[in-house]
């Protein structure tokens, strides 16, 4: 037999099949019952418990606004003076000091920048903490400064880490 032969008996075979061809049975309901399970089994929370957690949620957050002006004074001697904040702080120095080498000039300029922006706020808000040591507002915003610069420390140290595990063996 030859390939045009062959063409034209599957093309007299395809042309006599049916055109269109109906399922013995409804598919659709099992199909969409086995494809979304989920939906159907899964009970709506109840409003009772949306409710609930909706107050638990506005009563933390209540207590938190009414004890953080004591909470933040409270804690800005303890930061300000604390051994163990001040020895962390310096091992951040020197892992960030020995990290800095790692980068580029105008990056290490950039970071250095950056850390002297830090530095100065830090510094200014102290100052200001000893004037007026019961304003809440100066306590928060130096502990978050305070944060920022530990923060800015480990974000050099971990941006040199893969850097430093291909120079060690």
């Amino acid at each position: 037999m030859t390939a045009q032969s062959n063409d034209q008996r599957l093309d007299r075979c395809l042309a006599g099949l049916p055109l269109e061809v109906a399922p013995r049975r409804e598919l659709f309901d099992a199909i969409s019952k086995a494809a979304m399970p989920a939906r159907t089994e899964r009970a709506a929370p109840s409003r009772l418990a949306l409710g609930a957690v909706a107050g638990f949620v506005l009563g933390v957050g209540f207590l938190w606004v009414s004890l953080g002006d004591h909470a933040a004074q409270a804690s800005l001697g303890s930061l300000q003076a604390s051994a163990t904040v001040m020895a962390v702080r310096s091992e951040q120095v020197n892992a960030y000091r020995a990290r800095l080498p790692l980068l580029d000039s105008a990056t290490r300029v950039r970071v250095e920048r950056d850390l002297s922006v830090i530095r100065q706020a830090e510094s200014d808000l102290a100052d200001a903490l000893k004037t007026t040591p019961d304003n809440a507002a100066l306590a928060r915003l130096y502990e978050s400064t305070l944060r920022q610069e530990f923060d800015f420390y480990d974000t050099i140290v971990r941006a040199t880490e893969p850097a430093m595990s291909g120079t060690t063996l």
